[in-house]
């Protein structure tokens, strides 16, 4: 209630549905709030242990805080499950947003949150926020950060999809980076826990370089984390292993996905001489590090982009790449599955699809025949094969889509 008068204890009691619950929600709304700094939004998530089967049997589940404080001049934190907040000048203030609070998971809980802050005229005050907090045992949460600050929160939950669900937050502030789906902005994106392949997709929105971190210590089970560069939606660029790195350097305006998956390997066999191929996963291996091993005196690639021949290190899903083999040999590439979408300009493309695929229509599409020693085109009936390299003439700019190896 929006009041000079304190709301009796009743007012901030929130009744679960059911006494033990998959979640709970709690709304907190305190009055009065003097000139704060703005809040963006105050969003708090839980997940259950891993180790506990389900949410009648955990004892507690952790609150994590998503805050955008853009004037800094939020100087202290506290939360209680108990009304009441200490005072201006005690230890119990917090310089940071707490990070060991715990809720009960089982039944109803009343959670109050305060701040102290310099106002206008530099006296340092305190005050109540207005928040809800979502306690969900079944979340599984990574985070991404903007120069060391959290951002946005994304996971796993037993009943998300990929579309947009009561599980994902829409963004309401300025912040440095958000999820896209469709054209939704969100600060948290959670996908399917049987899904084989994770994926999130994500904006920068400033125009300049955004420093990009995150935290994945609720999400490591063994799977691969890669950072995959996007231009118009698909691959640009080489893959950034999650796991070896924190943080990422994102362009301006930029866009970029996060892939989680279980490792595999792509074995592509070449004879000798010159020969096309392609890579069908997100990988770090460099072309060096892949090819020079296959023993067959293979250690340089190209690539046809932009009407030339290019020396590339790198290898991209979805292009094309020449190789010269001395001799015949098996080259293995190891990485997660890619997203199956390759981009085309105007006039011809070299390329490579994920999956066995008819050619699409309307497109021109040939493959270097090495016993001819020269092009040939490719039958309408004829399937494109992964890790063979095909060249396509387009008429206009598009995207193709192909199905990938998950």
């Amino acid at each position: 209630p929006a009041t000079e008068v304190e709301p009796a204890a009743s007012a901030y009691i929130a009744q679960a549905a059911e006494r033990i619950a998959d979640s709970a929600t709690v709304s907190v709304q305190i009055a009065p709030v003097p000139d704060l700094p703005a809040l963006e939004r105050v969003a708090t998530t839980a997940s259950e242990v891993s180790s506990v089967p389900n949410v009648a049997t955990a004892l507690a589940a952790p609150l994590h805080w998503h805050v955008y404080d853009p004037d800094g001049r939020i100087t202290g934190w506290y939360a209680s499950l108990a009304n009441g907040q200490p005072p201006v000048d005690s230890g119990l203030w917090l310089p940071n947003p707490p990070d060991s609070q715990t809720v009960p998971a089982v039944g109803e809980s009343r959670v109050y949150a305060w701040i102290r802050y310099e106002d206008d005229n530099g006296e340092v005050v305190t005050a109540a926020t207005n928040e809800v907090f979502t306690v969900d045992a079944g979340l599984e949460i990574g985070r991404l950060l903007v120069d060391d600050q959290v951002v946005a929160l994304f996971g796993y939950h037993p009943t998300a999809s990929a579309s947009l669900e009561a599980n994902d937050s829409t963004a309401s502030g300025p912040i440095g980076a958000v999820f896209v789906v469709g054209t939704t902005m969100l600060t948290g994106d959670f996908q399917a826990a049987s899904a084989a392949v994770g994926r999130w997709r994500v904006e920068t929105l400033d125009p300049v370089t955004t420093r990009i971190g995150w935290e994945l210590s609720e999400l490591l089970d063994g799977r691969k984390w890669y950072l995959q560069p996007l231009a118009d939606g698909v691959p640009s660029g080489p893959a950034i292993d999650m796991l070896s790195t924190t943080e990422y350097l994102a362009p301006g305006w930029s866009e970029f996905e996060l892939c989680h998956a279980d490792s595999s390997t792509q074995s592509v066999t070449l004879p000798a001489g010159w020969q096309t191929f392609g890579a069908a996963l997100l990988t770090t291996q460099l072309s060096e590090e892949i090819l020079a091993g296959a023993g067959a005196g293979l250690d340089t690639v190209f690539s046809y982009r932009r009407g030339r021949y290019r020396k590339v290190s790198e290898l991209v899903p979805g292009r094309g790449y020449w190789a010269f083999l001395d001799s015949p040999a098996t080259i293995a590439i190891t990485g997660v599955p890619a997203s199956g979408l390759i981009p085309l300009r105007s006039g011809w493309n070299m390329i490579s699809p994920g999956s066995a695929t008819l050619q699409p229509s309307g497109l021109e599409v040939w493959r270097y025949d090495a016993a001819l020693e020269g092009m040939i085109p490719v039958a309408a009936h004829e399937l494109l094969q992964p890790s063979q390299a095909y060249w396509v003439f387009s008429k206009r700019a598009e995207t193709l889509r192909f199905g990938s190896l998950d």
